[in-house]
């Protein structure tokens, strides 16, 4: 898979006007996460969880874990499930 994130759709689907990477600070202030520690899981409920409709093919994904380093092997629906994401084609081709 090499697809890039697709911003206008990602931004669309969370319903806000326009989305960019966050600095690790920010990260670490809002989420509660370190840089390259960043998981769905446990996230304020104010901020939305969008997760790309191609990633239900496969039977499970790896997402942070809250700690540098440390991943968790989740099916797609699961972690939708968990985190009330919003499931919605969020990639684009380079």
């Amino acid at each position: 898979m090499n697809h890039k994130l697709d911003f206008a759709a990602a931004s669309e689907a969370a319903g806000v006007g326009r989305l960019e990477v966050g600095k690790p600070e920010e990260l670490a202030e809002v989420l509660g996460y370190p840089r390259n520690g960043v998981s769905p899981l446990g996230i304020p409920g104010e901020v939305p969880v969008l997760i790309d409709a191609e990633l239900h093919n496969f039977p499970t994904i790896l997402i942070g874990g809250g700690a540098t380093g440390i991943e968790i092997e989740i099916a797609p629906d699961t972690l939708a499930h968990l985190t009330g994401a919003v499931v919605v084609s969020l990639s684009a081709l380079p």
